[in-house]
């Protein structure tokens, strides 16, 4: 590998690191070398200060930086099969079924060894533990161990949505209201400056639809009626103050997104979530015809049934 031959620095740095599992990936050499040039005596300097060698990450902005990063974690696996980790971007998400939630402890110390091994930290300010618990669990559940130095939470955030630890969306319900709350007062400002009846429903759906459907697939079918209701009070209030030009129904919005969610999964093999589809009937001989070619789910819990899939597969499609 010649990569060996770049500076002293480099060979024991995360850039070194990097360049090996480029290796093992099978990447080839002239893109290895490539590399290696590009991270061999990089400068950087903060205003008049001098200029000091940059010795670990990548230069700020570069374009190859995020890939280097996906290629920099591909190797960090759990260390139990029923462990599921969720990545986006530098986030890691790491979910522990109840059966084995005393390896909770071990698996953070799992993570920590292997960001230790390739020279990576983790914040630990960021790091958070949320126990889940099934709402309506009349027994009374068995917590895990505490991590030692990570907080326990009840809600977290996690790509725009708000999580609690039963299952409840009222906070991101909340959450979501009050945002919209001040882009209402954005919309009044426009309205008083005459801005005309079409560029004021054109902004009402970027900064006021667009928020209050934005992933429902994940979670509308786990609202109660009470929140549907405050949602489309909102909508309603729109329509009442001409900020929107047609009534636009939650319920109706948020099944049209469902629908279109399943058929972009089921249509596409390659994407992500078309595993989590149910296997495809082997015969459909003396069944009725239920728009989808799918075996019907066994769910022993309603949670399961109002996941959007499942919702398309048992009513809407």
């Amino acid at each position: 590998m010649y990569f060996y031959r770049f500076q002293q620095g480099l060979r024991y740095g995360l850039s070194y690191i990097l360049l090996k599992k480029l290796a093992t990936l099978k990447f080839p050499q002239f893109v290895i070398n490539w590399l290696g040039h590009f991270l061999t005596d990089r400068t950087q300097s903060v205003g008049q200060s001098a200029s000091l060698q940059v010795t670990r990450s990548f230069v700020q902005g570069s374009g190859i930086g995020p890939y280097a990063f996906l290629v920099m974690i591909a190797d960090l696996q759990p260390s139990h099969p029923d462990i599921c980790y969720s990545t986006y971007a530098d986030d890691l998400s790491a979910v522990i079924p109840a059966a084995i939630s005393h390896l909770a402890v071990n698996e953070f110390r799992h993570i920590n060894d292997w960001s230790a091994t390739n020279k990576l930290l983790i914040n630990l300010s960021k790091t958070k533990e949320m126990i889940i618990c099934r709402p309506g669990n009349r027994a009374k559940p068995t917590f895990p161990e505490p991590i030692t130095g990570i907080e326990q939470i009840h809600t977290i955030k996690l790509l725009g949505v708000t999580f609690s630890d039963n299952l409840s969306f009222a906070p991101h319900i909340d959450s979501t209201l009050c945002s919209v709350s001040q882009r209402f007062c954005l919309l009044k400002q426009l309205e008083i400056r005459d801005l005309n009846q079409a560029a004021l429903d054109i902004v009402f759906h970027s900064l006021v639809l667009n928020q209050l459907t934005y992933a429902s697939q994940s979670f509308s079918g786990y609202l109660i009626e009470q929140h549907i209701d405050r949602l489309q009070a909102i909508l309603n209030k729109a329509k009442n103050r001409d900020l929107s030009l047609f009534y636009i129904t939650y319920v109706i919005s948020s099944k049209t997104r469902i629908i279109e969610f399943f058929r972009q999964i089921s249509s596409n093999p390659q994407h992500l979530l078309n595993t989590i589809l149910s296997p495809v009937r082997s015969s459909t001989f003396g069944t009725r015809d239920r728009g989808n070619p799918y075996e019907m789910p066994r769910c022993k819990y309603n949670l399961r049934k109002q996941s959007s899939v499942n919702r398309c597969l048992f009513k809407y499609i």
